[in-house]
């Protein structure tokens, strides 16, 4: 006897480790399911604050450098680059509270 797709009584649908069933309850409340999104959405915050402080970083070796050999035009700019990535983090870190 076979039966065919649209006959069968339930579809499964591989999860991981779980199969289930469209009648089968949810494996994991929506609760922890909207934490992990904000903790994905934390973690992608931290990165991209990590990564504009090493710039800030470089930056600042870049524009001592710079100084140093006798160029001091470039420490306008690089300080008004330096405080709109001060102001970005300050932002970022502020909407995580």
């Amino acid at each position: 006897m076979e039966v065919s797709s649209d006959e069968s009584a339930a579809v499964r649908i591989a999860s991981g480790d779980h199969l289930l069933t469209p009648y089968a309850p949810r494996t994991r409340p929506r609760r922890s399911q909207a934490r992990a999104q904000r903790l994905t959405i934390v973690y992608g915050i931290i990165c991209f604050v990590l990564v504009l402080v090493i710039g800030q970083l470089w930056l600042l070796t870049a524009t001592l450098n710079a100084f140093l050999g006798g160029d001091g035009g470039a420490a306008v700019p690089a300080l008004a680059a330096s405080a709109g990535c001060l102001a970005l983090n300050l932002g970022l870190l502020r909407y995580l509270r």
